[in-house]
């Protein structure tokens, strides 16, 4: 193989890493009927913010996230 050969061809314009992106999510928790925030993860998608989510803090009966812009603002954290 030679040097040429091991690069894409001019104008082909493909360029794989192009497709990843990564979002903020919002992932929550429940504990029987009642949901917890627990933090926001970015991730490429839903179910790799919760397995951060999960690393973190450990299971629970169920999960969810929810996609958060970029431009918007960290969620308020009341101080006690």
């Amino acid at each position: 193989m030679t040097a040429d050969e091991s690069k894409p061809a001019a104008g082909s314009g493909a360029r794989p890493e192009a497709d990843f992106q990564l979002h903020r999510w919002l992932v929550y928790f429940a504990s029987g009927s009642e949901w917890s925030s627990v933090g926001e993860f970015v991730a490429p998608d839903e179910s790799t913010a919760v397995e951060r989510a999960r690393g973190l803090f450990g299971e629970a009966s169920a999960y969810r996230a929810e996609k958060i812009p970029w431009d918007c603002a960290p969620f308020h954290r009341p101080r006690g």
